[in-house]
């Protein structure tokens, strides 16, 4: 494996685990690592001290014009209590998964919710074939949506699922696609096969031609050389 002309990695069978050749290759060749550590931490830490302390301000400001006692100390209780009161829509969505349920959905629903609510279905090995608004997961248009409504239909027993996974495997969106292979090579079946060798095939895209690749393995398929 090369970046550029310097060689980063050797094997001698990469077919054999490509994933952790693949994850060795980004990990030696990131220049970036410690910009997105640093990233990430203030965005963690930063961005909400940032917006405590902006509304402190302003809420100190306001209490300060209006000559309250003891203005500072009544806007940390306020901002204590705005930063409490915005707690209050996570525990809600956080109590739909106790108790090993799934939660319920509609189709007006977020995406991210969608997403939270498919998750909790696959967690608990239920069917999202089962919703009356199933058809229109498939076609949401967050690729998230659709992405995770693949994940779920791999064990899915409705009629429909094979259909619905041959629609997928040909999602726009590469990741969508990649995950409608793998749920393929986990269902088995000719028509799973004949659809993954295709796409195998015909795309030029080596990322979804990998997810192809292993989920024809999976159905028993062997390269001919």
């Amino acid at each position: 494996f090369f970046s550029g002309d310097r060689l980063v990695l050797e094997a001698e069978n990469p077919a054999a685990d490509l994933s952790k050749h693949l994850e060795a290759f980004s990990e030696r060749t990131d220049t970036h690592g410690g910009v997105r550590t640093l990233t990430h931490y203030a965005l963690l830490f930063g961005f909400p001290l940032f917006l405590y302390l902006a509304g402190f301000a302003m809420v100190e400001g306001v209490l300060l014009c209006l000559r309250v006692p003891g203005a500072t100390a009544a806007a940390a209780v306020a901002c204590l209590a705005i930063g409490l009161l915005a707690l209050v829509p996570v525990t809600r969505v956080a109590a739909d998964f106790q108790a090993g349920e799934a939660p319920a959905l509609a189709a007006k629903d977020s995406p991210a919710r969608l997403v939270a609510g498919i998750k909790g279905y696959v967690e608990n090995n239920q069917t999202i074939c089962s919703l009356g608004f199933y058809h229109a997961l498939v076609a949401h248009p967050d690729p998230a949506v659709r992405y995770w409504t693949a994940r779920a239909l791999r064990t899915s027993p409705c009629p429909q699922t094979l259909d619905d996974l041959v629609a997928l495997a040909g999602d726009p969106h590469r990741n969508v696609q990649c995950k409608a292979l793998e749920s393929l090579g986990y269902r088995g079946g000719p028509r799973a096969r004949d659809t993954v060798l295709h796409v195998l095939r015909a795309s030029d895209d080596w990322y979804v031609q990998m997810y192809a690749y292993r989920a024809a393995r999976r159905l028993g398929w062997r390269q001919e050389w």
